[in-house]
């Protein structure tokens, strides 16, 4: 086997012919989907890394632990990109921002346009898309991912209200996704903007590994306004009226153009 020094393209190398020898196979992938490779402390540079669209992913000595890590980058095998606010990858209320050095903890998700790549809820009545030449506006109660298919009558949880909303742009390679991001249950150690609204933009249309990007965090009446909606003179305005933690769920009204009166 490789030595340290050697570093970790030929360490991670001679893991796989190991595996393929040890097993009598002929690549790893015959093994299992996805494999993590955990290095010695000083192979390699930096904590963590993997290859998009890919199998493998690669770790620093305990970092091979944390499960932030892990799924982040497992993440990067599903071909996500990362979660960034301004600019580097600072959005802290997913998995695709910051890794933390903690063996179980934070219990936390993916952002809006991670979970709209992935396409968790595709098909279902609990994602809705405005555009243009399409439905132009949304007005009620937009509900945690914890609520996604819930029929939760005891505690008051409801599978009917969105929990991700789409803005598509046609003439821009931006559009907007917009959750609310319930601190509770699988997403409680959410570590950013947690029982707020947040908007992110990322290009692609959840194709491929694009980056996406934080522009807001919304509290009760609270607003964002993207201008110029996708090449026009309209804008698109996202509004918070009020935010129930008690039943992870926020009232909004999100609109391209003149939007009518926001709901109580």
């Amino acid at each position: 086997t490789s030595p340290v020094g050697d570093g970790h393209v030929n360490m991670r190398n001679d893991i796989s012919a190991k595996l393929n020898n040890m097993f009598g196979v002929s690549s790893p992938t015959e093994l299992a989907d996805y494999l993590m490779y955990c290095l010695p402390p000083g192979t390699m540079r930096g904590i963590a890394y993997a290859f998009y669209d890919s199998w493998m992913s690669v770790y620093s000595d305990v970092w091979c632990t944390y499960v932030s890590a892990q799924v982040h980058e497992i993440g990067h095998n599903l071909n996500l990109g990362h979660s960034n606010e301004n600019g580097a990858y600072n959005d802290q209320s997913g998995m695709m921002g910051l890794s933390y050095s903690r063996s179980n903890t934070p219990a936390m998700c993916f952002n809006a346009a991670k979970s709209w790549q992935l396409g968790w809820y595709e098909g279902t009545n609990q994602v809705k898309t405005i555009s243009l030449g399409g439905t132009r506006d949304y007005v009620g109660q937009l509900s945690g991912i914890i609520n996604y298919n819930s029929a939760d009558v005891t505690n008051n949880l409801s599978n009917t209200n969105p929990i991700l909303i789409k803005l598509n742009q046609n003439q821009s390679p931006d559009d907007y996704y917009i959750t609310y991001n319930a601190k509770a249950s699988f997403n409680s150690g959410t570590m950013e903007g947690g029982n707020q609204v947040m908007v992110v933009r990322a290009r692609g249309e959840g194709n491929r590994p694009a980056k996406s990007e934080l522009v807001a965090k919304l509290s009760a009446l609270g607003s964002y306004t993207i201008t110029g909606f996708d090449g026009t003179q309209d804008s698109a305005t996202i509004e918070v009226s009020a935010i129930d933690i008690s039943i992870y769920s926020a009232t909004v009204q999100i609109c391209i153009g003149e939007c009518g009166s926001p709901p109580a």
